[in-house]
């Protein structure tokens, strides 16, 4: 019985690495279905950009409502451009009072 036990599980093996193998390929190769890597978020949310900017949850909402951090507003969430925040940071590195 072992044994029987044994060679079935080397039966398998392969059968599985076929069904891995063929389901990778087709996912990739159907552009559908396939990951787009090429894109990256224009925006990150509030709570990200504070973690980023070292401060915490509450004071960077507050921070965006007031324009100190720059966001839109989708709806109801809050977003705040990657590109924008970037200029602020370099902005404010030159002039650190501004």
């Amino acid at each position: 019985m072992k044994q029987q036990i044994v060679k079935n599980q080397k039966n398998i093996e392969p059968t599985l690495k076929n069904a891995i193998t063929t389901s990778i390929e087709t996912e990739t190769d159907h552009p559908a279905t396939a990951p787009d890597t090429t894109t990256e978020c224009l925006t990150i949310s509030v709570v990200k950009a504070g973690v980023l900017l070292g401060v915490a949850r509450g004071t960077a909402y507050k921070a965006v409502r007031s324009g100190d951090i720059p966001g839109i507003k989708v709806r109801n969430r809050w977003v705040v451009p990657l590109e924008a925040l970037h200029a602020m940071l370099a902005a404010r590195s030159r002039d650190p009072w501004a």
